[in-house]
């Protein structure tokens, strides 16, 4: 038996295995099928299939238990990695609860509009003229009025699951263009970017752009939206559409965690792309494994090649920066050169790092 629970989720019912582990090779089996390539008009489109495993009476003897606890495994297969199955244990039901109250005090938190955007910087490697402040990302931050700060880590994938992240995301934009333009008119004209979730990727979000912007009154070339690779990757042509509009509007399109998806520079140079952000797991390693530094260095080259900004992330050390310097990437970003700050730090913080550059 099979029911649809709505959007992407369904239900499936086995009620002739012999073991519990047969419930595991039915998913498996299901999980190949789902993963092989859809042909629509000429183009091969992929899914994956996350699969939670509730059974009876191991798991719960009526039918409310055995979906809330089956719930409970897909949310962790999902955080696993996706694309795969995973059955309830004990130990999933405590998260799930925790989860379930971060879904409710996160709900209530965008409501009262609780939660507060820090901005990390991003630093223009200039040369010999000296390093300068050129922009900066900004990031959700939550401090709970019991439990303090949550990690974006822990409260993030649940905005996502749950659709949260729509009135979550629109409140950063509209908050860092606002934040964006009170630097520009206080002398520092700096672009800030925004992270855009793939649920945000529909032609509504073009609108809800336009209008952070006007309300704001930011110069558009000073917004950046920053997509993840595998984001991009995923419905080409309706997310290539979407890249479009927004490069019409001036606005800057960023690629996130490059390295990470598996496509190609070239690939991606049919997209209308502005920025490309080197992952962070390649900048790490790059005075550690020459096949990080030859892929950054790659990268960097192809990049500035397509005519793109490149960006090094999670830089820490002065080696790290050193190399990233002689391979002449443009911008680096990370704790070296400072951490999320909340408006007011930011602020003081780039004057100084201005005064001091002079």
């Amino acid at each position: 038996q099979v029911a649809r629970l709505g959007g992407d989720e369904f239900m499936i019912v086995l009620t002739d295995i012999r073991a519990p582990e047969d419930a595991g090779l039915v998913a498996s089996r299901l999980i190949e099928l789902v993963a092989e390539p859809y042909l629509i008009e000429g183009t091969a489109y992929h899914v994956s299939a996350s699969i939670g495993i509730a059974v009876y009476p191991e798991h719960g003897d009526d039918h409310e238990t055995l979906v809330r606890h089956s719930d409970a495994a897909l949310y962790h297969a999902k955080a696993s990695g996706r694309n795969g199955y995973c059955f309830f244990t004990d130990e999933l039901s405590e998260r799930a609860r925790r989860r379930a109250w971060i879904e409710r005090e996160l709900r209530l938190a965008i409501e009262q509009d609780a939660l507060t955007v820090f901005y990390q910087p991003r630093v223009g490697l200039e040369g010999g003229s000296g390093d300068v402040v050129v922009g900066a990302e900004a990031l959700v931050r939550w401090r709970h009025p019991e439990e303090g700060f949550i990690s974006p880590g822990e409260f993030i994938p649940v905005a996502e699951d749950t659709g949260l992240v729509l009135p979550l995301g629109e409140r950063v934009l509209r908050r860092a263009c606002l934040e964006a333009k009170s630097w520009a008119d206080a002398g520092m004209p700096l672009t800030i970017s925004v992270n855009v979730a793939p649920v945000q990727l529909v032609p509504e979000f073009v609108d809800v752009v336009k209008d952070a912007l006007a309300q704001s009154g930011l110069a558009p070339e000073r917004l950046e939206l920053e997509i993840t690779e595998r984001t991009i990757l995923d419905r080409t042509d309706q997310h290539r559409s979407l890249l479009e509009q927004f490069e019409e509007a001036g606005v800057l399109i960023t690629v996130d965690d490059f390295g990470t998806g598996y496509s190609s520079l070239s690939y991606l140079a049919s997209f209308p792309i502005d920025v490309i952000k080197i992952d962070r797991s390649f900048v790490s390693q790059v005075c550690e494994k020459n096949t990080s530094a030859a892929i950054t260095g790659a990268v960097i080259a192809l990049g500035h090649a397509l005519g793109a900004t490149i960006v090094a992330e999670g830089v820490e050390t002065e080696e790290q920066l050193a190399f990233l310097r002689e391979q002449g990437c443009d911008e680096v970003q990370g704790f070296f050169f400072g951490r999320p700050m909340c408006p007011e730090d930011f602020v003081v913080w780039a004057r100084g790092f201005g005064d001091q550059d002079a």
